[in-house]
């Protein structure tokens, strides 16, 4: 039978998990506490194994005004010289604002039959399905789908007293957007378009901090365009203590200030934008199960990550997707069907959480390679050991084919 589906959070992996699982069958609600009424974010790069499962899910890139990008480049951060450079195997990554690759999920959700109902806040969840909103009402579900991001109220619940807050990492994270038509008319930022062209990434680390395997010394900005090349997007991280997200215009000279050994453009870009925010990263470690009872993490809930893999919301696309295979099958209790989403996912969402700690400038250091034994498997049976390898280990992967092998051994 169909099963009745609670989903709290309609961000990206509570969006994905709708659609995915409205298409195996099921009734689909979708709790969200915000309004939508100012939609904000910046941008997102997408590789190709959660392009894999957009195209399955009938996502238009075209639609979202996603850019292709080609190649990811490491650069001296003094100068912008080409230092690596690495290919994106196809279809190769795209990048896409937020706003932009939320709207067209949301569009799919609707389009595909889910209830998303907003400003709706969930106070509590048992294992029996029971999901209590403010207010005092109670909803019950066969199937409660926690998607609830890095602060997630369910963790809690589902932990069931292990520890469960995501812990600050030390780092925070400045992002704007400028408009590549305002570099463009700048004399001084012309050239900057020019120095890898519109279709690549760009990581520019301090040369002193990158030599360190400490991922808390880092100063590190990356840059690409978004939004059918009309914005540029740039993130710079960096060692900070506070865990609030900062937005004032003193961030702008903060964020000079941080980065003023580097190239001098980069400069003049954050001095033209028009608006900067910072925001706190968060990690923790992969949490022993993901499920209690009728209740399942999924997305930052289950594996907040810090961004040097680019992987944070490629991972959340793969649960999403990885919950609608799972429950594809209905003859199949919902014990099973979780039981079986656990094997699909979380041994890989580990690996991914905790190479996502290696800065791009290191090679896997050997503390981290002993963290990640736990969780190799046929599907990683040694852990990558450079950048190259960590990318290609997490951008080669195919879902379809990994639920496949799972089901075929059971």
């Amino acid at each position: 039978m169909p099963l009745d589906v609670i989903i709290i959070g309609a961000g990206l992996a509570g969006l994905v998990a709708a659609i995915a699982l409205r298409r195996a069958g099921h009734g689909v609600l979708v709790l969200e506490k915000s309004a939508f009424a100012t939609e904000i974010g910046a941008a997102i790069n997408l590789s190709p194994n959660a392009l894999l499962i957009l195209a399955h899910l009938g996502f238009d890139l075209e639609r979202a005004r996603a850019c292709r990008i080609r190649t990811t480049y490491l650069l001296r951060e003094t100068d912008l010289a080409k230092l690596h450079a690495i290919p994106s195997p196809n279809p190769g990554n795209h990048t896409l604002h937020r706003v932009d690759l939320h709207r067209e999920l949301l569009r799919l959700a609707t389009d595909a039959g889910a209830e998303i109902r907003l400003a709706t806040t969930v106070v509590r969840v048992d294992e029996t399905g029971v999901v209590v909103l403010k207010g005092g009402t109670e909803l019950r579900a066969d199937l409660v789908v926690a998607a609830d991001g890095v602060h997630s109220l369910a963790r809690e619940y589902v932990l069931n007293g292990r520890p469960t807050k995501a812990v600050h990492s030390g780092l925070a994270a400045f992002r704007f957007l400028i408009d590549t038509e305002t570099c463009r008319k700048d004399d001084f930022l012309r050239s900057l378009l020019d120095v890898t062209g519109p279709a690549a990434v760009n990581i520019i680390a301090d040369k002193e901090t990158a030599a360190t395997e400490d991922p808390s010394m880092i100063r590190q900005i990356v840059w690409y365009a978004c939004r059918d090349g009309e914005l540029q997007n740039v993130a710079g991280v960096h060692p900070c203590s506070s865990t609030t997200v900062d937005d004032g215009e003193e961030l702008k000279d903060a964020m000079m200030a941080e980065f003023s050994h580097f190239d001098p453009r980069l400069g003049r870009m954050v001095k033209l934008s028009s608006h900067v925010k910072r925001w706190p990263l968060y990690v923790h470690d992969p949490l022993p199960t993901w499920v209690r009872g009728r209740v399942v993490l999924i997305g930052d809930a289950a594996h907040p990550m810090l961004p040097f893999l680019g992987q944070g919301a490629c991972q959340a696309i793969e649960d999403g997707a990885g919950l609608g295979l799972a429950f594809q099958d209905e003859s199949q209790s919902v014990e099973v069907s979780l039981a079986r989403f656990e094997a699909l996912r979380k041994n890989r969402a580990a690996r991914i959480q905790i190479l996502s700690k290696v800065k791009e400038s290191c090679d896997t250091p050997s503390v981290v390679v002993e963290e990640l034994k736990p969780y190799l498997d046929a599907q990683a049976p040694e852990a990558p050991a450079s950048l190259a390898e960590r990318l290609t280990h997490a951008r080669s992967y195919d879902l379809y084919a990994s639920y496949s092998e799972i089901v075929g051994k059971n």
